[in-house]
């Protein structure tokens, strides 16, 4: 719980759950002068065995950036997600991201995502279906996030989202904020996987351009597959539409349409394929594709 008191001792603001379990505290100060934050476990609980997290904002720019797992394994040949979710703190421009020091047989290209973006995909591709098995399939992923040069802004802090406890209260307040530890390898192929050409691309506003999504599968793998956007539409620039469709054969043209009033600067475009087969129903990701609206 955080409560804020001024120098008299009155309490101007409070907060006992903003989120899934931590208070988060949004105050504009009537005045200049001395106020004091209070921090308490609302179930009356602690010692040296819980972890507490403070941060404050006075106005600074900050991204917050929240990994569901510590891992992702990705198919021999095709690519892997993992969505991110991202907070912006006093900002709302565009981020950079980008990884560094992946295993030799992972890839991923920087992509920019705009200012309405929450959700992002980061999506590792193992580049080479026939390489044999090493220790250079496996190792841990730093992830940067970063804003445009001259915003003075840090790099984006990454946490792991909180374990869900195995019982109603089992270790509810016990934070899972000090690892930022995240670990990628490499798993067998599976029934297909995706890549798009091309992976970044200019759309002119009030026209259109179309990227060409392709298919690679495994033999026994002969259904249709559903392309559309895996993150929701609302967090597209205004103005921008995304159109997919139903894969048969071994690509599908996509349609990234701009309107004459839709907003200068770059963003990515994140689809998936969906596909059934008697029980199977799987979900493979897309390659980010990055694309710069400009004027006409």
């Amino acid at each position: 719980m955080l409560e804020l008191y001024n120098s008299e001792g009155g309490k101007v603001a409070e907060n006992d759950d903003a989120g899934p379990r931590d208070a988060e505290l949004t105050f504009m100060l009537p005045a200049a002068g001395d106020f004091f934050l209070k921090v308490s476990e609302i179930a009356g609980r602690g010692g040296s065995e819980w972890i507490y997290a403070l941060d404050v904002f006075r106005g600074q720019k900050a991204v917050k950036v929240t990994a569901p797992a510590d891992r992702v394994n990705v198919p021999r040949g095709g690519s892997a997600a993992m969505l991110l979710a991202v907070r912006r703190i006093h900002y709302d421009g565009p981020l950079k991201v980008e990884a560094v020091g992946l295993p030799a047989a992972l890839t991923m290209s920087p992509f920019m995502i705009g200012g309405k973006q929450s959700a992002v995909p980061v999506v590792l591709t193992a580049k080479d279906p026939a390489a044999a098995a090493s220790d250079a399939d496996w190792g841990p992923v730093t992830l940067r996030i970063t804003a445009p040069d001259g915003v003075g802004m840090p790099p984006a802090e990454i946490q792991l989202a909180p374990p869900a406890p195995k019982k109603a209260d089992a270790e509810l307040f016990r934070s899972a904020r000090v690892r930022t530890d995240l670990f990628a390898a490499v798993q067998p192929a599976v029934q297909f996987s995706l890549s798009a050409e091309p992976s970044s691309l200019n759309v002119t506003q009030g026209a259109a351009a179309t990227v060409v999504v392709k298919s690679t599968r495994t033999a026994e793998w002969t259904e249709p597959i559903e392309i559309a956007l895996a993150t929701p539409a609302d967090q597209l620039p205004a103005g921008i539409t995304v159109t997919g469709g139903a894969m048969a054969a071994g690509e599908l043209a996509v349609t990234i349409t701009a309107t004459a009033d839709a907003p200068i600067g770059p963003f990515t475009v994140f689809l998936q394929g969906k596909s059934k087969k008697d029980k199977a129903e799987p979900v493979h990701p897309v390659p980010p594709i990055v694309v710069e609206v400009v004027t006409k």
